[in-house]
């Protein structure tokens, strides 16, 4: 008389295997790129709020061409939305994916450029750096040239 074994064979196991591998192959990509875009959000917010603050430099004083990021002195205002690391310092955004920058290139009594810039090393290199202006222009080096072409004049 024979005895019905229980259990699974080893080819049930192994293709069990091999689709949670697929499955998982396809996943991690999707949950990547799903962080990488909620974390875009803190260097987005970040410059937003630059731009806010600028807006309101520029209310107070008439001018852009002044401001500073971290301020250079104890008694100027920073425009930073996010932490300096002393006067005259860096810049990062809340989260601090992004390094936040004024440009002084950029700078006129009424134009300014503020960039945000993925920290080295971190998750959002691959992302590109962001930019806004006084006319709520906002890019994004997609192709990461180091430029804003054609094409890249939105958020993404």
């Amino acid at each position: 008389m024979w005895m019905r074994m229980r259990g699974f064979t080893l080819i049930e196991l192994m293709i069990t295997v091999a689709v949670v591998a697929i499955l998982a192959a396809v996943a991690f990509p999707a949950y990547q790129d799903s962080l990488r875009k909620s974390r875009r959000t803190d260097g987005k917010n970040a410059l937003v709020q630059a731009a806010a603050n600028m807006e309101r430099y520029y209310a107070e004083r008439n001018t852009y061409a002044t401001a500073a990021m971290c301020a250079t002195t104890a008694n100027k205002p920073d425009i930073c939305p996010g932490s300096c690391s002393g006067i005259g310092g860096t810049c990062t955004s809340t989260e601090k994916n992004y390094l936040i920058t004024l440009p002084e290139a950029t700078l006129t009594t009424t134009t300014f450029t503020v960039l945000a810039t993925p920290v080295a090393g971190g998750s959002q290199v691959v992302d590109g750096m962001l930019s806004i202006d006084q006319k709520n222009l906002k890019q994004q080096d997609i192709n990461h040239n180091g430029t804003f072409d054609a094409g890249e004049d939105s958020w993404k």
